[in-house]
Parts: structure tokens; sequence; C-alpha cells
């Protein structure tokens, strides 16, 4: 799962009220293979042209290759056609992840360390 953070403006106004989105998963920025199903939020709420919304496309939809998000919207929530937003947003890895396969990662004074499940530690 990961956070999607954005701003929606309608008719180069700030939208503030719900909308319906629907988020999609791409392995290429056109064209290209939808990579899980679509993630549609009725009613999702946009305040003074905010959105925040945690998507979760499944454990295999991130297998290490590019991805890129498509977002469609309608402003009038419940009604009317989605209208993609372009360009795709690709999704790039979070900076600060601390964690991987069994090892954690332990900050010092120069630089992280990793350690694993038995406490032994390197660089």
């Amino acid at each position: 799962m990961f956070t999607y953070q954005g701003q929606l403006k309608l008719n180069g106004h700030p939208l503030d009220g719900d909308a319906d989105f629907a988020f999609l998963l791409w392995d290429a920025v056109q064209g290209g293979n939808r990579i899980a199903l679509p993630l549609r939020y009725p009613q999702l709420p946009v305040v003074k042209e905010l959105l925040n919304v945690n998507l979760d496309f499944g454990p295999v939809a991130f297998d290490g290759d590019t991805r890129w998000l498509q977002i469609e919207v309608r402003s009038s929530a419940g009604s009317g056609s989605y209208v993609p937003l372009t360009p795709r947003q690709q999704v790039t890895p979070v900076p600060y992840a601390m964690a991987l396969g069994g090892l954690r990662t332990i900050p010092n004074a120069t630089s992280p360390t990793s350690s694993r499940a038995g406490g032994e530690t390197g660089s």
C-alpha cells in the first residue's frame, strides 16, 4: 500500500467537495499493459483542492519494474463520465524504506547499517 497525495482543480479553480476517482496501474507512461484491477473510490473528499488516498494494488503489482499511475475523476460525485488526468504519474520507490526481507537498518553517525534477525550487524 502507498499514499497518493495530489491537488485537483476544475477549470483552473481549486475543487472543494466530493469526487469519484478511479486509479489504474500501468507498465508504461502511454499504452502498455494494465497491471491490476482498477481501484475505485466514490465520493472521495477533496478539501481545498487537496486529495489524500491510500492505494493497495496487491502484493504482485510491484515486482521491481517501473509502474505508472493513471487517475480518472468525475467531479460531480455519482454522475457523468470519468475524465483521465494526464500524464500518468510514475510510481517511485519510497526513499525512507527501512526494511527488506528480514533485514532492518540501524542508523549510526555516518551511515545506516543492516541487522539480521540474530543481531549480527554489517555495513
